[in-house]
């Protein structure tokens, strides 16, 4: 995927805001059914700080174990592929709360939905504003002045919906080509599913990788050994990483998220990450895949650097994976083991293989801190003060297309990787769904870190950016700017 930096640079934001629950609810506590509705809704995990805040007013705390267990429920029913869609169609975007085996597509799915849904909307608005002023333009108070600018504004409004009409065509189209994929793709892995042995293989012990060692061999942490292979070109794997987190659907259970790279990730990548596959988003050459608590594989992502190149996709199991597993540890603070294909593998139009022994520390999923906020920080001046001058440095960048401006303003790990061409398409992305000179409306600061609120218009709609920032010594660098069309709650 060419532009991975990009989702670090455009992610949504899902922020603390006003008081989500009143007294009574919070008296009343049925935690986990509040939990199965944010899940339905598609809320993040981080909505349960926002509950917390509300109850504390009333000296409440809630019962973050029930409500995790009831938001797990919810989002089996949110994180179904048809729904990506459907949500999308009802405006109501995404907010990146699926498991890492289709995330991706339901992400993909309901940005397109919610392109339908916007170009709809807007061409309602559009309608409604030309019956308006043909109700003007039949008034006996309008003088012929005013009639000969009206019929100019209604002559540009028709324009307009004659481009947003070619536009909701082409997104209708787009649409229609993705709800045929999601059907096949559905049917695709239910034939892989139905063409996989009873049980997964396993690489017998005396096996030797590519690079000649012993399987199961000693290995430091943090390290791995062997070689992924994608149509005949193959790449090492040196490195390894590995975090415990809740089970999507199972709050109670633990799963394993490894990842084994080519090259090591920037120092500080996984500091509050909760899912490690974030960190893969502006990484090139990697196996990632997920252990239950049973220690069985349950999901396997490969990407290669010849998706560079255009030809290749990523290759995504969900439920399955074409790899096995041979744990030679799992514990709470390390895992190692062998991870490897019996054989080389097809998949749709891939041919692959995989073969690496790895041990990796477990790191611990976190929950992000809050956004600093009037209850916990300082209030910013109205231009933001430093955090704004410098997130207004970084929108000038964008603006200008200036890449060296850009990567001073944005942190390493977002940019470091990232080709002169494939910043440049994110500049080009960022200046699509974004105001080209967003104001600062407020902001508050708690210690190194920072949250800017903005807003400005793209396409004749009103947006809403919420930007984070951090201090490194006395510069402010911007984290993620994310946007929506509807306000943050305060």
């Amino acid at each position: 995927m060419k532009f991975r930096g990009l989702i670090l640079l455009a992610g949504m934001l899902i922020l603390a805001g006003c008081a989500t629950l009143d007294k009574e609810e919070c008296i009343r506590g049925d935690w986990r059914e509040l939990g199965v509705k944010d899940g339905v809704n598609g809320e993040p995990a981080a909505r349960i700080e926002e509950h917390r805040k509300a109850c504390a007013e009333h000296g409440i705390r809630p019962d973050e174990r029930l409500y995790m267990a009831g938001r797990g429920e919810g989002l089996k029913e949110y994180c179904r592929i048809d729904n990506a869609f459907q949500s999308g169609l009802k405006g109501k975007p995404y907010k990146g709360v699926c498991p890492g085996d289709i995330d991706l597509r339901f992400s993909r799915y309901n940005s397109a939905a919610y392109a339908v849904y916007k170009t709809r909307k807007e061409i309602e608005s559009k309608n409604s504003s030309i019956s308006s002023k043909q109700s003007r333009l039949e008034s006996r108070k309008t003088s012929d002045k005013d009639r000969v600018n009206i019929r100019g504004e209604i002559r540009r409004l028709e324009s307009d919906l004659d481009r947003l009409r070619s536009d909701l065509r082409d997104q209708e189209r787009r649409l229609d080509d993705l709800t045929a994929e999601a059907r096949d793709s559905k049917r695709q892995s239910k034939r892989e599913l139905e063409r996989r042995p009873a049980v997964t293989p396993v690489v017998p012990p005396a096996a030797t990788t590519a690079r000649g060692r012993a399987a199961g061999a000693k290995l430091p942490d943090g390290r791995a050994s062997g070689t992924l292979t994608l149509d005949g070109k193959s790449i090492p794997l040196k490195y390894a990483y590995a975090m415990a987190q809740p089970n999507t659907f199972e709050a109670a259970k633990n799963d394993i998220a490894v990842l084994l790279t080519e090259k090591p990730l920037p120092e500080g990548a996984l500091r509050g990450i909760g899912d490690l596959r974030e960190a893969t988003r502006n990484h090139q050459g990697y196996a990632y895949f997920k252990i239950n608590s049973a220690g069985k594989p349950i999901y396997e992502l490969i990407d290669h650097p010849a998706t560079r190149e255009g030809k290749y996709g990523q290759i995504q199991m969900s439920g399955f994976t074409h790899a096995g597993f041979t744990p030679k540890r799992i514990g709470k603070d390390r895992v190692e083991g062998t991870f490897a294909t019996e054989k080389p593998e097809d998949f749709v139009t891939y041919k692959y293989e995989i073969r690496a022994d790895f041990s990796a520390p477990v790191l611990k999923a976190k929950l992000p801190e809050p956004l600093p906020s009037a209850k916990n920080g300082k209030k910013l001046p109205a231009n933001g003060g430093d955090p704004g001058k410098a997130y207004q440095a970084h929108r000038k960048a964008i603006r200008d297309k200036d890449l060296a401006a850009l990567r001073r303003t944005a942190p390493d790990p977002q940019t470091k990787d990232m080709s002169d061409s494939d910043l440049e398409k994110a500049i080009d992305f960022m200046n699509t769904i974004s105001p080209a000179a967003p104001k600062i409306t407020r902001g508050y600061v708690k210690g190194k870190r920072a949250v800017l609120y903005v807003e400005g218009v793209v396409d004749g709609e009103k947006q809403y950016g919420t930007v984070e920032m951090v201090a490194k010594g006395k510069a402010w660098y911007v984290v993620r700017e994310g946007w929506s069309n509807e306000p943050p709650k305060k």
